[in-house]
């Protein structure tokens, strides 16, 4: 929804706000994390990506064109190239698409998750492709065990120890924005299950 200030001159007008908002009344309360926790590494490095809704925006962009390539994606979001990487990047990461020839595809689950017509389910597939990777799982567990708490260092000392890629000290403090925000996104989904 947008709230929009016309004024006389119908092409003279302001945007007061937007918000956007889903209504899903699929709820799922068996969710179970022991089978997700400590399964596999990434073969990428740890994202810099923030936004997981712009994951789910790319996973149907991708549907929806067919054949998408990186100037698409920049176009689409409005990024730079830098940013079309960071998320495109993201989600390599997670396993969901890949680069063929100039454009990228969908794989499996990046697939499986544009198809499912649930957010709430969505919600569900991409949060265990997350908790899949031993980075996330493991800072997960740790975050639930310091009643929710985040331990910076800990962050920064398990992404250097399990992402060979990242050799310093301030890239793994640039990672550590993105791994936090994935971690209240997966706490927000679980705790809406």
């Amino acid at each position: 929804l947008t709230k929009i200030q016309f004024s006389e001159n119908y092409y003279n007008y302001e945007i007061i706000s937007t918000e956007a908002f889903v209504f899903d009344n699929y709820r799922s309360n068996n969710f179970n994390l022991k089978p997700l926790l400590n399964q596999k590494l990434s073969n990428f490095p740890t994202p810099q990506a923030d936004d997981l809704n712009k994951i789910f925006d790319l996973l149907n962009l991708i549907k929806f064109k067919n054949t998408v390539s990186k100037e698409d994606i920049t176009d689409f979001f409005g990024f730079d190239k830098r940013q079309t990487d960071y998320y495109l990047n993201a989600a390599k990461y997670l396993n969901l698409v890949a680069e063929n020839n100039s454009y990228v595809i969908l794989l499996g689950v990046g697939s499986k998750i544009s198809n499912t017509e649930s957010f709430s389910e969505r919600n569900m597939l991409l949060l265990a492709e997350i908790l899949k990777i031993t980075l996330f799982n493991k800072i997960y567990i740790k975050y639930i065990s310091s009643n929710k708490i985040f331990d910076d260092n800990y962050i920064v000392s398990t992404i250097m120890k399990l992402d060979n890629r990242i050799k310093s000290l301030v890239t793994a403090k640039r990672r550590m924005s993105t791994i936090k925000s994935w971690i209240r996104w997966i706490d927000r989904v679980i705790n809406s299950s």
